[in-house]
C-alpha cells in the first residue's frame, strides 16, 4: 500500500516554458476573461471562432442525442414538440446549420450554453466511473504524478514523469488509492509497467505511453477499472467552457476538481516555439504539484487535454516570483505562486502517435490496436452506450486477449476463402462508429424518413434503425429489403487505403436475413452487387487496420443494390462515352482532394411503383440517387443531387447491344436536393441550403434555375458546382 510522503517538485524547465507561452497571450487571455467574468449567469458568451463554435455545437448535439441526456429541442431553447402517438419523447437529431456565420454562431452559442447548465445526474455517475481508470504513478515506491489508462493495459502520463524506458522498469500503476464512503480507505492495487510490451513518449510534448501488467499484486485485473479513449476529433471543447480534473494532487489520495475551472486560451499554430503553441491550452484549475499526467476532461468526460505544468507568475524579464514579487531561486519552488495551468491537446497527441514510426514491428502493431480502439471509442456517447454502464467504456480486448471469434459469414459458393471478414473484435458489432455527421466541421446528419409510404425503416434491438459500419451507416427499406440510404465520410487525406481483393459478402446479424437481400439475387444474369458506399470510398484509415476494417465493412448485403454491369462498373461506361456514377463521383473527388480532402456521400435507389418485379417477391431500383457534400475552394458549404437511371438496361438489354443510341437513358441529371427529398421521402434538412441549384444561390444563375430546374450531364464540365 502507498504511503503518503512528501511530494515531488515540480519540473522548473517545464513551468518557465509554459510561462512563457503564457505571457505571450495575456492580452487575448485578459479579453476572455473578462468576457467570461460579464457574461449573465446561466448563459455562454461565445469567445472563440465560428469554426470552433460549431464544431463544438456539432459534437455536443451528437453527444446529446446519443446519450438521450438532452430532448433536442430543449438544447435549442425551442418549445418542446408534442411526442407522438405512442408517447415516446422526440429524440431525432436537430439540423442546425445555418448559411450565415452569424446564424452559426448563434445556434453554437445556445447548445453550447444550455448543455453546460442542463446537466442531469448522469454527469456525477459517468464522472464517478471515469475516475476508476485514473491512478498513480509510483517510481521505486514514491509518488511520481498521475497516469490514467487509455487502453487496457496501456497507461498516459507526462514525459518527466516517466522519461525512459529504465524509470519505467521501476514504477508502477497504483488503483483504487481513494478514500472510501462506506468504511475504511480501499486497498491500493499495485500494477507492475511493462515498457518491453509497449513505450512510447515524447519529450516536447511531454506525453509517455507505456504498457500495464494485467494483474496486480494482490490479484485485481486491470480490465476491471476501464479505460479512457483518446479522441482525434477536434470540438470536444470551447473557450469559455468549464473544465474538471481527477487527479493524485501531491501524490495524495485520489481528488476531482470539478466544473469551476476554465478553458482560457486555445493559442494558434501561427506562433514560433519549441513546443508549437496549437499543441497546448491554457485553463483555470486546482491542481498540485504531483497532478501531472492527469486527465483534463469536458463535461461529458471526454479527455480533452494532458496536464503536464503549472503557470508559474513571473515578472517582466521571466523570472519566477513570490507573493511578494521577490524572485525565486530554483531551491525553493515551494515559495512559487502558480497562476494558471497548460495541458497537452489530445487532439495533436493522437495524431503524434499515429504518425510514429516505429523500429520494432511489435510496438507498431501495438500502435495500431491503440489508433484502432481509439477510433471505435471516439464517437459521442460511445461510453454510455457500451453493454455496461460501470465503468467508462468496454473495449474489445485488443491489446491484452485473443480477439472473440468473427460471427458467422454467409459467401457466395465461389467466393468463400476470401479473406475479407467482418471486424473479429467486434462481432456484436456495438463498437462501429458509423457515419459522423460532424465530419466536415459543420453538421451534416443523417437525412430523417418523413414519408414511408415506400416502406418503413428496418429496426433492431429497441428499435434502432441506423446501421453503424467503419466509415459508414445505413438505413435500410424493410419492404424492399434494400437500403434508403447508405452514407459515408470520405477522407483523402488518410495515408492508408486498401486495394480491392476477392469479394466476400456477408449478413449483417442484427437484422434478420429475410430483411436483406442476398446473393441469390445476383446469379445467373447481368446485375452487379454494386456497393452503394463504393469500397473505395470507406477503405481509408490513419493506420492499415482501421483502413481494412473499413474496407471488409464495405462487403454486408446492407450495403449492395442490383445494378447493371454497365452501369455500375466505371470502365465499361467509359468504353461507352458514358458519364456514370463512378466517373462522377471521380470528378467530385478530384475538387474534393483541391480543397480539404474531405466530403460526405449519401447514396441509394429510388424506390417507385413502377421498379421491374424479379424473382417473385423482389423488384429492381429503376435509378438510383447520390448527394455530395463537401467544402469547395473558396470555403463555402455545398451539396450536388444526383439521379442515374438504369430502367432501358433492366428491361433485358443485354450488355453487350448497349449502343449510342441508348445514351440518354444512361445520362446521369444534377437535380436540386429538395427534388430528391420529394423523390426519395428523406428530409436532407440543412443541405438543402447548401445546393447551387437551389433558388437564389450564388452557384448558378436564375436562368439556368428555370423548370424543370435540373442539369443535363454529358461530361463533367456540365456539373454546377
Amino acid at each position: 500500500m502507498c504511503a503518503e510522503i512528501p511530494a515531488m517538485g515540480p519540473d522548473l524547465a517545464i513551468a518557465r516554458a509554459a510561462a512563457a507561452r503564457w505571457r505571450k497571450r495575456a492580452a487575448e487571455r485578459e479579453q476572455t476573461r473578462k468576457t467570461l467574468d460579464h457574461q449573465p449567469a446561466g448563459h455562454f458568451t461565445p469567445v472563440d471562432s465560428v469554426d470552433r463554435l460549431a464544431k463544438r455545437a456539432g459534437r455536443l448535439q451528437q453527444w446529446a442525442a446519443a446519450i438521450r441526456a438532452l430532448p433536442p429541442a430543449a438544447i435549442l431553447g425551442l418549445p418542446a414538440a408534442p411526442p407522438p402517438t405512442g408517447g415516446a419523447a422526440d429524440t431525432r437529431e436537430i439540423d442546425m446549420v445555418a448559411p450565415a456565420l452569424s446564424l452559426r454562431a448563434l445556434a453554437a452559442e445556445r447548445i453550447i450554453g444550455e448543455t453546460s447548465d442542463l446537466l442531469s445526474v448522469e454527469f456525477l455517475e459517468i464522472g464517478v466511473a471515469a475516475a476508476r481508470a485514473v491512478g498513480l504513478i509510483t517510481t521505486r515506491g514514491a509518488p511520481n504524478g498521475t497516469g490514467f489508462l487509455v487502453a487496457p493495459d496501456v497507461v498516459l502520463t507526462n514525459n518527466h514523469v516517466l522519461p525512459d524506458v529504465r524509470t519505467a522498469r521501476a514504477s508502477a500503476l497504483e488503483m483504487d488509492f481513494e478514500t472510501n464512503r462506506h468504511g475504511p480507505r480501499k486497498e491500493v492495487q499495485s500494477f507492475e509497467l511493462d515498457p518491453d510490451g509497449f513505450f512510447l513518449t515524447d519529450a516536447p510534448l511531454d506525453f509517455t505511453l507505456v504498457r500495464v501488467r494485467p494483474t496486480s499484486d494482490g490479484g485485481q485485473a486491470l480490465s476491471d477499472y476501464g479505460f479512457l479513449p483518446l479522441i482525434a476529433a477536434e470540438g470536444k471543447i470551447a473557450v469559455g467552457e468549464p473544465l474538471n480534473i481527477i487527479q493524485h494532487p501531491g501524490g495524495r489520495v485520489k481528488q476531482a476538481a470539478l466544473r469551476n475551472n476554465r478553458l482560457l486560451d486555445l493559442p494558434p499554430s501561427n506562433e514560433a516555439d519549441a513546443l508549437n503553441p496549437d499543441a497546448v491550452f491554457h485553463y483555470e484549475t486546482d491542481t498540485e504539484k504531483g497532478s501531472s499526467g492527469s486527465p483534463v476532461f469536458n463535461d461529458q468526460w471526454e479527455v480533452v487535454a494532458l496536464h503536464h505544468t503549472g503557470v508559474p507568475k513571473t515578472d517582466a524579464s521571466g523570472a519566477m516570483i513570490d507573493a511578494d514579487g521577490r524572485v525565486v531561486p530554483d531551491s525553493q519552488p515551494e515559495r512559487i505562486v502558480w497562476i494558471g495551468n497548460e495541458g497537452i491537446r489530445i487532439s495533436r497527441l493522437y495524431q503524434y502517435v499515429f504518425t510514429f514510426t516505429f523500429a520494432d514491428p511489435a510496438m507498431a502493431s501495438v500502435r495500431d490496436a491503440l489508433i484502432a480502439l481509439w477510433t471505435d471509442a471516439g464517437r459521442p456517447g460511445w461510453a454510455r452506450t457500451a453493454a455496461e454502464a460501470e465503468t467508462i467504456v468496454h473495449p474489445p480486448a485488443a491489446l491484452a486477449d485473443p480477439p472473440p471469434a468473427a460471427p458467422a459469414i454467409i459467401p457466395l459458393a465461389e467466393e468463400r476463402g476470401a479473406a475479407i471478414a467482418p471486424d473479429p473484435a467486434d462481432p456484436a458489432y456495438a463498437r462501429r462508429p458509423g457515419f459522423r455527421s460532424d465530419f466536415l466541421g459543420l453538421p451534416t446528419p443523417l437525412p430523417r424518413l418523413v414519408d414511408d409510404s415506400r416502406g418503413p425503416l428496418a429496426t433492431f434491438g429497441e428499435g434502432v434503425s441506423e446501421l453503424r459500419y467503419h466509415h459508414y451507416s445505413v438505413l435500410m427499406n424493410a419492404r424492399r429489403r434494400l437500403a434508403y440510404v447508405a452514407a459515408v465520410n470520405i477522407d483523402h487525406r488518410a495515408p492508408f487505403d486498401v486495394q480491392r481483393g476477392t469479394d466476400r459478402w456477408f449478413f449483417d446479424p442484427r437484422l434478420p436475413k429475410r430483411l436483406q437481400a442476398g446473393g441469390d439475387y445476383y446469379a445467373a444474369n447481368p446485375l452487379d452487387r454494386g456497393h452503394l458506399v463504393r469500397r473505395d470510398d470507406a477503405a481509408w484509415g490513419y493506420t492499415q487496420a482501421e483502413a481494412q476494417l473499413a474496407n471488409d465493412d464495405t462487403f454486408h448485403w446492407t450495403n449492395c443494390s442490383p445494378q447493371h454491369e454497365v452501369f455500375n462498373q466505371s470502365a465499361k461506361a467509359s468504353g461507352k462515352g458514358l458519364l456514370l456514377w463512378g466517373n462522377l463521383e471521380n470528378a467530385v473527388v478530384d475538387l474534393a482532394k483541391a480543397t480539404n480532402g474531405r466530403l460526405c456521400v449519401y447514396n441509394g435507389p429510388l424506390f417507385t411503383e413502377d421498379d421491374r418485379p424479379y424473382r417473385q417477391d423482389f423488384f429492381v431500383p429503376g435509378a438510383f440517387w447520390k448527394l455530395i457534400a463537401l467544402i469547395d475552394g473558396q470555403s463555402r458549404p455545398r451539396a450536388l443531387a444526383f439521379r442515374l437511371s438504369q430502367a432501358a438496361q433492366i428491361a433485358d438489354l443485354p450488355a453487350e447491344a448497349f449502343a449510342p443510341a441508348e445514351l440518354a437513358a444512361f445520362t446521369p441529371v444534377q437535380i436540386p436536393v429538395a427534388t430528391l427529398g420529394a423523390l426519395t421521402g428523406l428530409d436532407f434538412g440543412a443541405l438543402a441550403q447548401w445546393d447551387p441549384l437551389a433558388a437564389g444561390s450564388d452557384g448558378v444563375s436564375k436562368e439556368t434555375l428555370s423548370p424543370p430546374r435540373s442539369i443535363i450531364l454529358t461530361r463533367e464540365a456540365d456539373i454546377v458546382f
